[in-house]
């Protein structure tokens, strides 16, 4: 009986920790006018759910602790911007072309491939936002990100299995997302990443865990 409740403790302790992270990522988002917000927020959220400390933090403490990370890591963060607008436009083409456009045959195939480039290019960018909490050198880091992804397949096809397993979530329930948001992937992400030994592409130094 006591491990049954410690358990609903404990889901509701990490539930808890995400509402408030989705909070603050969507008040910090709308505090950078979206566009410069967006991604300070979202790697706000890594630093946090990647730091054990931050696991029983009252929601004053990790609010500071949010607002220093967007800080510190604004410019750094909007800088990588520029490497993934590109990937936006093309997400953004992919939703018009969804929409609009009545597929023949040759153009599905074409489609087919977009579908696989986007969702590469988000399983990149998941391990690009992890390796940001570490390196500080941009070449290492993008490196990193393509090797873990290419060198863990077994790790990559879990994090797609994630991806669609949340997204599934949110579409039977569209509720969730306003709930929990972008969180539950960053926080299994990084739990699957300390499972399957992830860290070896760290530098020592900076080895860390969840």
């Amino acid at each position: 009986m006591n491990k049954l409740v410690d358990l609903h403790v404990s889901i509701g302790k990490k539930g808890l920790l995400l509402f408030l992270l989705h909070c603050y990522w969507l008040l910090f988002t709308l505090f950078g006018l979206v566009l410069f917000g967006l991604l300070p927020a979202t790697n706000a959220v890594y630093e946090l759910c990647n730091d054990e400390k931050y696991q029983e933090a009252n929601a004053i403490k990790l609010f500071q602790s949010f607002a220093k990370s967007f800080r510190k890591n604004f410019w750094r963060m909007n800088r990588l911007g520029l490497f993934i607008l590109p990937l936006a436009a093309l997400f953004s083409i992919d939703l018009m072309l969804m929409r609009h456009y009545v597929f023949t045959e040759a153009d599905t195939t074409v489609y087919l491939l977009i579908q696989l480039l986007i969702v590469i290019s988000l399983l990149f960018l998941a391990n690009l936002f992890w390796f940001f909490q570490h390196e500080r050198a941009w070449r290492p880091m993008l490196k990193k990100s393509l090797i873990l992804m290419l060198g863990k397949p077994g790790l990559t096809g879990q994090i797609f299995v994630l991806m669609v397993g949340i997204s599934c979530c949110y579409y039977l329930l569209p509720g969730l997302f306003f709930v929990f948001g972008v969180t539950p992937l960053v926080y299994f992400q990084l739990n699957l990443f300390k499972q399957k030994d992830a860290y070896v592409f760290l530098p020592k130094k900076k080895h860390t865990t969840v």
